[in-house]
C-alpha cells in the first residue's frame, strides 16, 4: 500500500478567517467614508416648504387652464432686436390694454444671464422693447401683462438668435 503523505495545516491557512473580517472591516471603511460625505456635503433639504410651492403650483396650472379659456390671444415675435408682444381679444381681434406688462429674460442653457425687461405699449395692442441680448441662441420669454381689469396675463415665448 501507498503511503500518502499529510502535509499538515500551513502556517497561512490559519490567517484565512481573518482575511474575511479584513475584507468586511475595508467594506465598513468605505461605506463610513461614503455616509460622511453624504451628511455633510448635502442638507438633504431640496426647497423650503414644498408643500406650499406644491399647491402655488396647482394653483398656477388652475389659472393656465382658465387663461386658455379666457378670451384672450397673444402672439410672440423677436425680429432686429425688438421684442413685440401682442394682446388682442379673440372674439373680435380688438388691442388688449394693460397697465403694465413685464417680462423675465432666461437663457436655459448657461446661467447668470437672466434678466427683466418692462415692455411699453404701441399701437394697436402691441408691446415692444429693445434687447440687447448677451449671448446668441436659445431664450425664452415669460412675460406677464397686468389687464386694466385686474387680472394678470401670462405667456411664454421661445425663440433663437443668430
Amino acid at each position: 500500500m501507498a503511503k500518502t503523505i499529510d502535509p499538515g495545516m500551513r502556517k497561512s491557512d490559519r490567517f484565512i478567517p481573518w482575511y474575511f473580517v479584513l475584507f468586511f472591516l475595508v467594506i465598513f471603511a468605505v461605506n463610513g467614508v461614503f455616509v460622511y460625505y453624504a451628511e455633510t456635503t448635502h442638507s438633504g433639504v431640496v426647497t423650503e416648504k414644498p408643500y406650499e410651492h406644491g399647491l402655488a403650483y396647482d394653483k398656477m396650472i388652475d389659472e393656465a387652464n382658465a387663461q386658455a379659456q379666457g378670451n384672450i390671444a397673444d402672439k410672440g415675435h423677436f425680429k432686429d432686436g425688438t421684442l413685440r408682444w401682442e394682446i388682442t381679444s379673440k372674439e373680435d381681434g380688438a388691442p388688449v390694454s394693460a397697465t403694465s406688462v413685464k417680462v423675465h429674460m432666461i437663457r436655459a442653457v448657461a446661467s447668470g444671464h437672466d434678466f427683466d425687461v418692462t415692455l411699453t405699449q404701441g399701437k394697436d395692442g402691441v408691446y415692444a422693447a429693445p434687447l440687447d441680448l448677451p449671448l446668441q441662441g436659445a431664450w425664452t420669454a415669460k412675460m406677464e401683462a397686468e389687464l386694466e381689469d385686474g387680472k394678470t396675463y401670462r405667456a411664454t415665448y421661445r425663440f433663437i438668435t443668430e
